[in-house]
């Protein structure tokens, strides 16, 4: 969630205010925990980090699944298996079209 000139605690971000709540929970770990599938969503594609961990160590994929928010965590879990298969895809194509060595240097 983002407020301007709001006087919570949270840290600045492009002249917004990125306000966590209570337990430093973030926007995504409300919405995961809520089993709001289409904000999840949302927040994700608009850059929300799903690797971040409140107070308790919990991050919004382990907060889904402890509240049995079946369809965020659906939309969590597609959403780390995309990047995961792009960082992949992107390793192998730098592999492909990184010079080989010639035998003589190997």
């Amino acid at each position: 969630m983002y407020l301007k000139n709001s006087n919570l605690a949270g840290t600045a971000h492009s002249g917004l205010m990125k306000v966590t709540f209570q337990m430093c929970n973030t926007s995504l770990m409300y919405a995961a925990r809520g089993n709001h599938p289409h904000t999840c969503q949302e927040l994700l594609s608009h850059g929300a980090d799903y690797s971040l961990s409140n107070l308790n160590d919990d991050s919004a994929h382990q907060l889904a699944i402890e509240n049995n928010s079946t369809l965020a965590q659906a939309v969590i879990e597609n959403f780390i298996c995309s990047k995961l298969e792009e960082s992949s895809s992107d390793l192998i194509t730098s592999k492909l079209n990184s010079p080989k060595m010639d035998d003589d240097y190997a």
